[in-house]
């Protein structure tokens, strides 16, 4: 998203020259379905000739560079918060959201919230002024003519004062960029119909819900769906959905476009075996539209359910993977411990998907590391359906700052954090928002060597300065080493950088009081009130993140793990079992395909330590094979992650195990 600050400057530049030099004439058949519904006003056309010569309403003003400018688009007049829908098929090459408006209005932007679109024909239509919050047009995106996209508002330079003034600004350019009048019958009317309309019918109709009767036995709700998001070779994410019940299980799979909310389809399937998985991939459903991010909602009846998603984008050395397990139950206050803004490169927009009855209000207060900093946004987000805060396209926040978010709704909400290194080495990384907190976390690994480190970040959920303790105990047992983040202030994170000395940016290689040897280890971290925290094992090739555990059980469960799958060196999916007072675990590997049980392992666990399982080694189990595993512990509770690591690029994710029924 940093590239839509650029677009706008040189858009802006544009404007100033097309403002002295004239409108460009178009020559191409009409194609404009009216942006609003039908019988808008319009308060200002076009100032060109054909405006002019017609005594139809418009304007010009000195601008304090002494530029004259010429009204260059078409106002609607509308009140706040009236539909606004994309004239034409076309791909979404600016979005932003976030300026006041209202009377909360600024004008740090002249167009304030607002979308652009390129069509198939090489012409672009803006749509500015939009309303603080209601723009769901994303950046990549491809939209249909007739398509909601936004709300009325009167965000950035507006006239009408402080509180009024809603209207839509709208402006066509054509493939050379120049400013067109669409009404103007000389040099070409683009309204596909004359008066123009809306574009009704255009759009499918939402499709009907699923209709199994009674209430579910368990409903699942994955914020982030996609298909080819990005073009052919763009974000896919398959998901598993894995019955954990004893009985057979009915499941329901409704999927709700971002851009609109609108139902795209509802799929049933029936007799899911217990134990068995049900696999999605997005890009084969031929129900589903390219180019198109979608939230999704699983109900199960007959058994309940759990399910993972893999994000998927590229292939060989261009390949970008992360993970996140869906949520089955949601909360109505989360945290995020590390939330960026161009920060080393990172930006990290969080979705968040509303799993009550009704419309969720959310709010979010970001506090800088230092605490010198603090920003507050909302959003409202429909049941079932998913809304983006993406910090390096919202106004308020700075540049190069790491942020501590909590997010606070009237609603329970799931919220998942896609990290991006948008400048640097292509890579990313997922993780979900924690739910709660806890005075002792537990964080099955991290590491340090030449080529990776595992950042760990901690977040103060009190509104009391604290401090937290970090205790590395290396994979399999053995001396720990233990570290103090200090004064972490009330709502904010403070973060241990194992590449360095402590508290400094010294870099340091050797076991000490203030330096992490290298090796891989397990992690408790402990604090006086209660805490969240991420881990991050990065490197410059690859990166991943999980949530640390503030609620070990008795019995885990990972539907998904891969041996070798794609051939020798292929994806595989190592599982790391941390005891929390555990002495032992017992395994049960079910294959995917039938779920029949394929392998029982017995681990003695080290006290406060973890061990890794490579599925590579276990007997019983299969080559390019899928599994699906249920960890028993005895003794005490357990913490686990699911570690894929493929074969090139940036091929690694990081998922959390569930708790098992």
């Amino acid at each position: 998203m940093g590239r839509v600050a650029r677009a706008v400057g040189a858009v802006m530049l544009c404007v100033a020259l097309v403002s002295q030099g004239g409108q460009v004439a178009a020559a191409t058949p009409p194609f404009l379905w009216l942006p609003l519904d039908d019988g808008a006003p319009v308060s200002f056309y076009v100032n060109d000739d054909w405006t002019n010569n017609n005594g139809l309403r418009t304007y010009e003003l000195l601008l304090p560079n002494g530029v004259l400018y010429k009204h260059l688009g078409t106002d609607y007049p509308l009140p706040a918060g009236s539909p606004i829908y994309a004239a034409a098929r076309g791909t979404v090459n600016l979005s932003q959201d976030g300026f006041g408006d209202g009377c909360e209005k600024n004008t740090a932007d002249n167009w304030g919230n607002a979308v652009w679109i390129r069509h198939d024909n090489g012409f672009t239509t803006m749509y500015a002024h939009m309303q603080k919050g209601s723009v769901v047009a994303r950046l990549g995106q491809t939209v249909e003519a007739g398509q909601l996209i936004g709300r009325v508002g009167n965000s950035g330079n507006t006239f009408g004062g402080q509180c009024g003034g809603n209207h839509l600004h709208f402006e066509v350019r054509n493939a050379g960029f120049a400013v067109v009048n669409p009404y103007n019958r000389d040099t070409g009317y683009l309204w596909a119909t004359d008066p123009p309309r809306h574009a009704v019918g255009t759009v499918p109709p939402p499709a009907l819900p699923c209709d199994t009767p009674g209430a579910p036995a368990s409903t699942v709700h994955l914020p982030n769906v996609t298909k080819t998001l990005g073009g052919p070779d763009g974000w896919v994410t398959p998901f598993y959905v894995q019955n954990v019940g004893p009985g057979t299980a009915t499941i329901e799979t409704s999927f709700y476009r971002f851009s609109d909310g609108a139902l795209v389809t509802c799929r049933r399937v029936n007799g899911l075996l217990a134990g068995r998985t049900h696999g999605d991939d997005p890009n084969t459903d031929g129900d589903l539209p390219d180019g198109t991010q979608f939230s999704v909602v699983v109900r199960s009846w007959g058994a309940p359910v759990v399910a993972v998603v893999d994000q998927l984008r590229g292939s060989g050395r261009a390949t970008l993977a992360a993970a996140y397990a869906g949520f089955t139950s949601g909360a109505t206050s989360v945290y995020l411990p590390n939330v960026t803004r161009r920060f080393f490169g990172y930006d990290v927009p969080f979705i968040i998907q509303s799993l009550g009855p009704v419309t969720a209000r959310v709010s979010a207060h970001f506090v800088s590391f230092d605490g010198t900093k603090v920003f507050d946004t909302s959003v409202n987000v429909a049941s079932g359906r998913s809304a983006v805060i993406d910090p390096d396209a919202t106004p308020g926040l700075s540049d190069g700052t790491q942020y501590a978010v909590s997010l606070t709704s009237d609603q329970p909400i799931g919220v998942v954090a896609n990290a991006y290194n948008v400048t640097g080495a292509s890579v990313a990384y997922t993780h979900t928002a924690l739910a709660s907190g806890a005075g002792s976390l537990l964080a099955p690994y991290a590491v340090k060597s030449a080529t990776q480190a595992s950042p760990v970040v901690v977040q103060n959920l009190g509104q009391a300065t604290l401090d937290a303790t970090l205790i590395f105990t290396p994979l399999g047992g053995g001396a720990s080493q233990t570290f103090t983040l200090f004064g972490i202030g009330a709502r904010s994170s403070r973060a241990f950088d194992p590449r360095f000395t402590a508290a400094t940016t010294v870099p340091c290689s050797t076991a000490s009081a203030t330096c992490l040897g290298p090796g891989e280890y397990s992690l408790r971290i402990t604090a006086p009130g209660t805490i969240a925290a991420v881990v991050l094992p990065t490197g410059a090739l690859t990166a991943a993140a999980y949530a640390a555990s503030a609620a070990p059980q008795r019995r885990a469960l990972v539907p998904l793990v891969r041996r070798n799958v794609g051939g020798p060196g292929g994806w595989t999916t190592g599982v790391i079992v941390q005891s929390a007072a555990a002495t032992s675990a017992t395994l049960s590997w079910y294959r995917l395909g039938d779920g029949a049980l394929a392998a029982t392992q017995a681990l003695a666990l080290p006290l406060d330590a973890a061990l890794r399982v490579d599925p590579r080694t276990v007997t019983g189990l299969q080559d390019d094979a899928r599994y699906s595993l249920v960890i028993t512990a005895a003794g005490g509770a357990i913490a686990a992650i699911a570690y894929d690591l493929g074969p090139d690029g940036d091929a690694a994710m990081i998922a959390e195990a569930f708790p098992a029924p």
